[in-house]
Parts: structure tokens; sequence; C-alpha cells
């Protein structure tokens, strides 16, 4: 379909990648080593999710230009997350959450757009799912970095991430989302979280805020697997 990309096209997101890390990275003086980190998460991403997928091949589809500046955006997120300078400033914070929030608003584009255009394949829906695992996972990381809430906030990247993976392993158990509103689900998680992370929140706020992520994981999961 016209706008569809292939697997041929993911070397321009390892591009996309290496360039919005890298310009992070310079903007905040946090030297190569998140750039390395949020190029080998993409890497990483598409071999798990290559190997997992039936009939993976050169042609299977990615998605959109979309799915790859979320992508992009997710794994830059995902560097920085492992990579945390001791003193998280709070212009970094502010920007990691609009780069985190300018990520789901693509996702929730990019959703509405790979079924509009028919670009969407088992591949390119896994993939999704894995990059808004890592996502979760790293806005639960950097909540924790910044002091507001204790170690127990990374279970809500675990949990989430379990059932994805859980998922993707063995597809025979993925139920299909049957209403509207699931495909969105998970961007509802990452989407309070941030909202959590703001440095405007309080820690009581941003403990209530990690709970209710907590709950929508788990209602994620039960929606989506038989």
């Amino acid at each position: 379909s016209d706008g569809a990309l292939n697997v041929v096209h993911l070397p321009l997101g390892v591009f996309i990648t290496i360039s919005l890390s890298g310009l992070f990275s310079l903007a905040f003086k946090l030297g190569y080593i998140p750039t390395v980190i949020s190029t080998c998460i993409f890497l990483l991403i598409v071999f798990i999710v290559g190997v997992f997928t039936p009939q993976f091949n050169s042609s299977s589809l990615i998605g959109t230009r979309l799915s790859l500046a979320y992508m992009g955006l997710t794994c830059l997120v995902g560097g920085v997350a492992v990579y945390t300078p001791p003193d998280i400033s709070i212009m970094m914070i502010w920007s990691i959450s609009v780069i985190a929030t300018t990520a789901i608003i693509i996702s929730t584009i990019e959703i509405w757009l790979t079924e509009k255009i028919q670009s969407s394949s088992a591949f390119s829906q896994q993939l999704e799912r894995q990059i808004n695992g890592i996502l979760v996972f790293s806005i639960a990381l950097l909540i924790y970095a910044s002091g507001k809430v204790s170690g127990w906030v990374i279970a809500i990247g675990i949990i989430n991430y379990i059932t994805l993976f859980y998922t993707l392993v063995f597809p025979n158990v993925y139920k299909k989302p049957l209403k509207i509103w699931q495909p969105y689900l998970r961007l509802a998680i990452v989407a309070v979280l941030i909202v959590a992370f703001l440095p405007i929140i309080t820690s009581q706020i941003a403990v209530g805020l990690s709970l209710i992520s907590i709950g929508l994981s788990l209602a994620a999961g039960a929606t989506e697997i038989t």
C-alpha cells in the first residue's frame, strides 16, 4: 500500500534513532553511551520480534514512516533511562516528557493510519507492542531515578512487558482487540507515567499515578490473553 514500509526500510530507523539520540546526548552532554544503548535497543527489539514472527521476510510490513519515528523516540528515551545521569536536571525531565508525549501521539496516529492504509502485518503489530513495552519500562526507570517513587515502580514496566513478551512467544494466546479502545490502553499507561514523571507533580501524587499504571497494565494483559 502507498505509504507502507517494509523490513528493508529498517536501516532508516537505525539512522533516525542514532540521529535523535545523538542530538539529545549532545544537548545535555551525556556522551556517546546513551546513543549506543538506544541503537542496541532498536536492533534487539527488531531481532527478537523477527525471530518470533511466523513467515517473517524482507517484504514484511513494518508500518509507516510514523512507525520509525515512534521507534526512534522510544529508543532515545530507553537509552537515557538505562544510562541516567546522577542528577537529572529539570530541563532534561521536561525534555524527556515532551519526547515521550510526542511518541505516544505519533503511535496513536500510527495505529489509526496503519489500519486505514492497510500497512500492518503480524511483524509490525508485534513491533509496535514491544516498543510500547520499552517505553513503559523506560519511563518507570526514570521515575525511580528521579527519586519520586521507590524501586517498586519498576514493577510496572516488568508487569507490562511480561504480557507483551508472552504473547510474542506464544501468539496463539494473543486475543486481538475486539473494542476500538483496546489498542490505546497501553498508550494510556505511558500517558499516566509521563504525568507522574513531570517536575510539577509531587511524590505523593506520583505514587498514586504509578498505582493506577499497575492497574492499567494488569487490565491490558487481561484483555489480550485468552
